[in-house]
């Protein structure tokens, strides 16, 4: 369900009424009297996914290229037909009806971005790599194909930003799966190295 069903347009509502929601999901899932409710997007969105209400199923999308995916039916004919050199932009409506998710080489082995630019270039070499772009933090639709992927025993590499920000997407990301999740290109010699560039560019 999407939640703008229950709550109607977003302008039109307090974010109390919002937080009330959230509060008595969150009384209902742990049923104790101690009770940890979300404050951050992730933590709600998660909360919500449990009792299927989505805050956005169109706009909220994650972009993938040479991946296969299937229903309870068997092999997406969408992404069948998407598995080899297409990009496709995935919208949560679309990846709730998955079951399974995995690299259409079948090497099991994924790459993540978070730059759409860089996403492209690395196409551009590589047309056949397994390939995620999440274009910035990290939304539901993207965390839930992760969690896909994982669950087909994927070992997945994330390249991030060396900021605060990208920082701390590559621990969000390595707390959610410790054992599949790999920095990828965001080691100490790899910030040095980027560090050196930039004060090599001349200055204005």
């Amino acid at each position: 369900m999407n939640s703008q069903v229950l709550w109607g347009d977003y302008d039109t509502i307090s974010e109390l009424s919002i937080s009330e929601l959230v509060h008595l999901l969150a009384v209902d899932y742990y049923n104790s009297e101690s009770v940890a409710v979300p404050a951050d997007s992730q933590g709600i969105n998660d909360l919500l996914l449990h009792y299927k209400i989505f805050r956005d199923d169109i706009t909220n999308y994650v972009t993938c290229a040479n991946l296969l995916a299937e229903t309870k039916d068997g092999v997406h004919p969408m992404w069948e037909a998407a598995s080899v050199h297409s990009v496709m932009n995935i919208p949560l409506r679309e990846l709730i009806a998955l079951t399974t998710v995995y690299p259409a080489s079948r090497k099991k082995t994924v790459w993540i971005v978070e730059n759409s630019g860089v996403y492209s270039s690395i196409l551009d070499k590589l047309p056949h790599v397994p390939l995620i772009c999440t274009h910035g933090q990290f939304k539901l639709v993207g965390l839930l194909l992760i969690d896909l992927l994982v669950k087909e025993d994927c070992t997945l590499y994330y390249a991030g930003d060396f900021d605060p920000e990208g920082l701390s997407m590559a621990e969000k990301l390595l707390q959610r799966h410790p054992n599949n999740i790999h920095p990828w290109k965001m080691d100490v010699a790899h910030y040095q190295k980027a560090e050196a560039d930039i004060e090599k560019q001349p200055k204005d």
